[in-house]
């Protein structure tokens, strides 16, 4: 199976571990697949608004929803986070002349490729998610996955070899 992916889903339109695709939201009653999409919301305000929304109506047996919010939450979190280091590195760059200039244009030219690179992987999730697919992007997708299923209490208890082939 590749490493990307979870279950694959099965012709009753739900994956093999048990995770429902087809159904409607208890908020907004939208399927499941387009409320998965909103999730990955390119404009910042409505994201946060979408995924919180869904991971506290949602019940942790609406897991579809659920990861695909939680996975996009970790994307634009770490999008303002950086937003803030960068700040926060180049005030004091201010104070050196010529140089620090440089530096400062290098920090924000960085920052908007990993802007670009955010939405542009965003836009992907949302034709993913439109499809119905769980996929897990690397690193942040495992952690998605875990505390969407619940298992998640700090500790790395579920691991890649738990999820069904």
């Amino acid at each position: 199976m590749d490493d990307n992916k979870l279950p694959a889903k099965s012709s009753s339109n739900a994956f093999t571990d048990g995770t429902q695709v087809s159904g409607k939201t208890a908020s907004l009653n939208l399927d499941h697949s387009t409320a998965a999409l909103f999730s990955y919301c390119p404009l910042f305000a409505l994201n946060i608004f979408f995924c919180l929304l869904f991971l506290a109506t949602e019940p942790k047996e609406s897991r579809f929803v659920r990861f695909h919010a939680l996975q996009s939450l970790m994307i634009f979190g770490s999008a303002v986070a950086l937003c803030f280091v960068i700040v926060f590195l180049s005030i004091p760059l201010h104070f050196i002349p010529l140089i620090g200039g440089f530096m400062i244009a290098g920090l924000y030219f960085f920052l908007s490729i990993y802007l670009t690179v955010s939405v542009v992987v965003s836009l992907f999730m949302m034709y993913k998610a439109h499809q119905g697919k769980l996929y897990r992007l690397p690193i942040i997708g495992h952690y998605a996955d875990l505390y969407s299923s619940g298992s998640g209490s700090g500790s790395d208890s579920a691991s890649d070899s738990e999820i069904p082939s």
